[in-house]
């Protein structure tokens, strides 16, 4: 059986992300996606200018770039709520 799993992970003041984890899930699993999760990741700056810049929205298969996401117009059952929002957004927007 393959799970789907949100797991939020933050401190008591600081920022907090939410990890998406797919397949068999145990509470080890969990810890080693949160641990290889924030030692890939750095803070935003708090200066940042252009915030979702400094964002990568992916699938778990792929990398979406911005361009990408404003040409999407189809997504399955199986892809990501995100995307499937998208997907239909911009189908709508498109006259479609």
């Amino acid at each position: 059986m393959t799970v789907t799993a949100l797991i939020v992970i933050g401190g008591y003041s600081g920022p907090r992300w939410t990890l998406i984890v797919a397949g068999a899930f145990t509470a080890g699993r969990a810890r080693a996606a949160a641990a290889t999760f924030l030692e890939a990741n750095a803070e935003v700056p708090g200066d940042a200018d252009d915030v979702e810049a400094h964002l990568v929205l992916t699938d778990g298969t792929r990398t979406w770039e911005a361009d990408d996401l404003t040409a999407v117009t189809a997504a399955g059952a199986t892809d990501p709520a995100w995307l499937q929002l998208r997907a239909a957004v911009n189908k709508a927007l498109r006259g479609a």
